[in-house]
């Protein structure tokens, strides 16, 4: 039995090593939200004709992050990605992802400035008075955690070695490794 304690040893070792190599290899990231509301500033409307307005046309808004041409124009060979969802009545949230917080402080200006002139040219053309109100980006930023990796690497290694014995000592008995 001593004699094969190099199996989970051995297999420990390598788990370790494949998880440091895949958590060194995973690259930061960063996730924004961005909270926006839509109003309108129709001075001849009643509150409620305002309130159903933006409901329908925050939709409308969802709907243009889905065009690819917006999505191009946002994006404009960035690195990252965004999505947007209608959260309730008015309001929308953006989320955000790049590499990190620079990216996605910059992709958000893109997106809102993207979203303002294509407002901007509703606007015009219907002559409505729609606008979006953004709150401040909040970026989160998540880094591997390769010390969680590596140790759960050497567990898992160390579990499939210890089923591993048996295995091993099986094949001693019945000599699967003599030629």
């Amino acid at each position: 039995m001593k004699s094969l304690f190099w199996i989970p040893l051995s297999t420990a070792l390598v788990g370790m090593v494949i998880m440091a190599i895949l958590s060194f290899s995973a690259a930061p990231s960063a996730q924004g939200i961005l909270f926006a509301t839509l109003v309108s500033a129709d001075r001849d409307s009643s509150i409620s004709e305002k309130e159903g307005a933006t409901n329908f046309f925050a939709e409308t808004i969802i709907g243009w992050t889905h065009s690819p041409a917006f999505r191009n124009e946002v994006l404009q060979g960035k690195n990252g990605n965004f999505s947007g969802q209608k959260q309730e009545r008015q309001n929308m949230v953006f989320t955000i992802s790049t590499s990190n917080a620079e990216e996605a402080n910059q992709l958000s200006q893109s997106l809102t400035q993207s979203l303002n002139a294509q407002l901007a040219d509703v606007n015009r053309v219907s002559e409505t008075m729609y606008r979006i109100i953004f709150s401040p980006l909040q970026v989160t930023e998540n880094s591997p955690k390769s010390l969680w990796r590596i140790v759960a690497g050497a567990i898992f290694g160390g579990i499939i070695g210890i089923f591993a014995i048996p295995l091993a000592q099986r094949a001693k008995r019945k000599r699967f490794f003599e030629v």
